[in-house]
């Protein structure tokens, strides 16, 4: 292999690499943004922030427990100046659920202003029931997730961006306790964009949004 070659393999294996860390920042936010169905768990863990600067500036989210130590830091990226809605999804650093309970959080705008707020932890009954898998960005349409217990009623669907049913991979199947995973191929050729994919366990509906760039 001559040096040309060698170049042309690492020039594409750094491209690669930037555009998936680009692709898993832009899907982290966008997914944040997206509120759970129940509309006053939603308003629990809603952060809301103005962000009202002449320009772009790094925003910072940080929640704690009630020791004052941190358990997730929630957002840290150059923002545009524009009002925004995430929804923490009641998860530690680690993947890991957090007990119920309030929690105080910072919102840090261009590295000196800060507001203080808190949230609440409250959870359903099958919400801590499943452990997703993080999106793999070479296939966003890999649904990965562990069932920790019995006989809960799950349904799949994939959802254009408006929300309008594309497929449905599952309809109220009763999955026992294990790992799944699934994939969904679709028959006919679809658009490049944003894709919605809801899994409802039980009383809990988890949506995750992914881009599509074929």
């Amino acid at each position: 292999m001559n040096m040309n070659n060698n170049f042309k393999i690492i020039l594409s294996i750094t491209v690669l690499f930037i555009v998936t860390c680009l692709n898993l920042s832009a899907q982290t936010v966008s997914g944040l943004s997206v509120p759970p169905e129940d509309s006053v768990d939603a308003e629990r863990v809603r952060i809301w922030i103005p962000l009202e600067t002449t320009g772009k500036c790094r925003l910072d989210v940080t929640i704690f427990d009630k020791t004052g130590e941190p358990v997730r830091n929630l957002i840290n990226f150059l923002a545009a100046p524009k009002y925004y809605n995430f929804y923490w999804d009641k998860r530690d650093d680690s993947g890991r659920f957090v007990p119920p309970g309030i929690y105080p959080y910072t919102i840090t705008y261009c590295g000196g202003d800060k507001r203080e707020r808190e949230l609440t932890v409250q959870y359903s009954k099958w919400e801590k029931a499943v452990d997703f898998v993080p999106i793999d960005s070479s296939n966003v349409f890999d649904i990965s997730f562990k069932i920790l217990d019995d006989s809960v009623p799950t349904s799949i669907i994939i959802c254009n961006r408006v929300g309008i049913p594309n497929d449905t991979l599952l309809l109220d199947s009763l999955l026992n306790k294990g790992d799944y995973r699934f994939e969904w191929n679709p028959e006919k050729k679809i658009r490049r964009g944003n894709y919605m994919i809801k899994v409802l366990l039980g009383d809990y509906l988890y949506k995750r949004e992914v881009t599509y760039l074929p």
